[in-house]
């Protein structure tokens, strides 16, 4: 495990720089700032980030002696981050029976976000 901090503090450095940006970008478009709050703005960076650090120290674990269940490890976090959109972000957009198109890039900006980078991470460590 010890030989594993380093790769997963990386990961966690460049993603947090990624996602810092994403979320100034997107705070700095966002059309109804006072809606921020209400769409769980901040908490959808957050928990699409924690998932994602999740999701590789899953994968740096599988890597040793598992390596052809990185693909399936990869596509089964996916999953659990969908699962945690429609248990805890999906209710709360659908309360006013609507899901507008700022209330779905809430989630999605993050969660792309977060895609794109554990996907390159992903392959990385598939060609080694």
């Amino acid at each position: 495990m010890r030989n594993n901090i380093f790769p997963i503090l990386k990961f966690t450095g460049i993603l947090f720089l990624i996602l810092s940006g994403v979320f100034f970008s997107h705070t700095f478009l966002y059309e109804h700032r006072e809606t921020m709050y209400e769409n769980q703005f901040f908490s959808a960076y957050v928990v699409n980030f924690f998932l994602a650090i999740a999701i590789f120290i899953v994968l740096i674990l599988l890597k040793k002696r598992h390596t052809h269940l990185l693909g399936f490890a990869y596509l089964g976090g996916s999953l659990v981050k969908f699962l945690f959109f429609f248990i805890f972000f999906y209710p709360n957009y659908k309360a006013d029976g609507t899901l507008d198109r700022m209330e779905g890039l809430t989630f999605l900006m993050p969660y792309f976000t977060c895609l794109i980078y554990e996907t390159f991470y992903v392959v990385k460590m598939l060609n080694k």
